[in-house]
């Protein structure tokens, strides 16, 4: 016995007839690149509010200069100047930090003192009721 198959037209082709369209190439304007890290957000951060002897600015520097070989596709010198933006992040991060602890410390410690000073150099006046 042998099975005959039928064609049914569906629009202007049918589903027996129909091969397979070649897959098309979709070009878009993203770009994806490799996952490398350029600290671009922290450096700037750190250049403006933690810029303790030009560490920050330097930081930026190495950021952007990251942040360009990622673009033209160089993985291997966009990870050497990122590791260089981090350290020179961690060490603006670390060295500021120290210094705002140790100025508010000084600041606290000068106020006691005045405070202290002021009470021992008041006049110790004492009126007795009798």
């Amino acid at each position: 016995m042998e099975y005959k198959t039928k064609e049914v037209p569906v629009g202007s082709a049918s589903y027996l007839t129909k091969q397979a369209a070649p897959p098309r190439l979709l070009t878009s304007a993203v770009h994806n690149f490799p996952l490398a890290r350029d600290y671009f957000v922290w450096s700037l951060f750190n250049s403006f509010y933690m810029n303790i002897c030009c560490i920050g600015f330097l930081a930026l520097t190495f950021s952007v200069k990251s942040r360009d070989r990622k673009f033209m596709g160089d993985l291997e010198g966009c990870r050497q100047h990122a590791s260089t933006a981090r350290k020179l992040n961690i060490v603006s991060s670390v060295l500021c930090t120290i210094t705002i602890i140790i100025t508010l410390v000084m600041a606290m410690a000068g106020t006691f003192h005045i405070l202290k000073k002021i009470d021992q150099n008041k006049p110790n006046i004492s009126i007795e009721f009798k």
